[in-house]
């Protein structure tokens, strides 16, 4: 990552790709999935296949802890910004319809499932 005003590197080219919300830094490197901050320290160590975090939970004011989930193989869980576990035994489906940026896969793009429709 480099300093748009500065043009001074921040982020090293260590990571195999990064997605940057509200101050977190969610890279991956050497194919696992971690977080860091702008400041180069690992909050969450990069032991997960996948990281999804909730992009609306990182935009405006709430109280509450932003949603962030992770894959592990095929176990899917809720975890906090430094990696705590927070819910286990998670679907996959409920992951995705929680998670709001889409995940990047090699060489495509695969979009969450959209919302399910009102009950009329």
């Amino acid at each position: 990552m480099i300093d748009h005003e500065s043009f001074k590197v921040t982020i090293p080219p260590i990571y195999d790709q990064f997605k940057y919300l509200n101050g977190l830094i969610f890279a991956k490197k050497n194919g696992k999935a971690g977080i860091i901050t702008e400041q180069r320290k690992i909050l969450c160590d990069f032991t997960y296949d996948e990281i999804y975090p909730n992009a609306s939970d990182f935009y405006g004011y709430s109280e509450k802890e932003p949603r962030i989930y992770a894959r592990k193989g095929s176990s899917y869980f809720q975890i906090d910004a430094k990696g705590k576990v927070l819910k286990s035994g998670l679907s996959k489906k409920s992951v995705i319809e929680n998670s709001q940026l889409p995940k990047v896969v090699h060489d495509r793009v695969e979009e969450p499932l959209p919302p399910p429709k009102p009950i009329k």
